[in-house]
């Protein structure tokens, strides 16, 4: 299932860009949800993520934050409890690893540990729209910062060229 989203992302860096904004549309609903059908087993899942994140991050260990990041959102999935949600990002957690690598370190991993506190700080308090605003405001800030990295990255532009490819009918 994974391989169609896989060669998007290596073929065109906007198609990465593109998969962030898809999580943007999911993600936030699946915050609310999780706030919704919080659980006591999902509540210490969550405070245990936010535990080994932060002991990640006063490490200093880039790499185990990437890792916890990626099992957070998974985890508030599970919570949330919609098995077709938690297969769709399963899948695209390996896809979106080049982002999580590219973005993270460039966030910090300060940023990244306070966003997801305050996720969690909603869902623990049930607060579906507060759930779902720190969420949406977490995910554009992975995607404005995976934006900006691939720019520092990519050669000046020409820009007699289409910013965007010509759709086909």
């Amino acid at each position: 299932m994974s391989q169609p989203f896989r060669s998007l992302v290596k073929t065109w860096p906007q198609n990465a860009a593109d998969l962030l904004e898809f999580r943007t549309l999911l993600e936030p609903e699946v915050a609310a949800l999780a706030a919704q059908r919080l659980t006591p087993a999902g509540e210490q899942a969550l405070l245990g993520s936010l535990a080994r994140q932060r002991a990640s991050a006063a490490q200093g260990a880039a790499q185990g934050l990437i890792r916890e990041d990626a099992l957070f959102h998974g985890l508030l999935a599970q919570v949330a409890g919609n098995t077709v949600v938690l297969r769709v990002l399963e899948t695209l957690r390996g896809v979106l690893q080049g982002v999580r690598d590219t973005s993270l370190p460039a966030v910090g991993t300060g940023k990244t540990v306070s966003d997801h506190e305050r996720i969690v700080q909603a869902v623990l308090a049930q607060d579906q729209s507060g759930a779902r605003q720190a969420m949406r405001l977490h995910l554009n800030d992975v995607a404005d910062t995976y934006r900006r990295a691939v720019e520092r990255m990519q050669p000046t532009a020409d820009t007699s060229q289409p910013a965007t490819p010509e759709l086909s009918s």
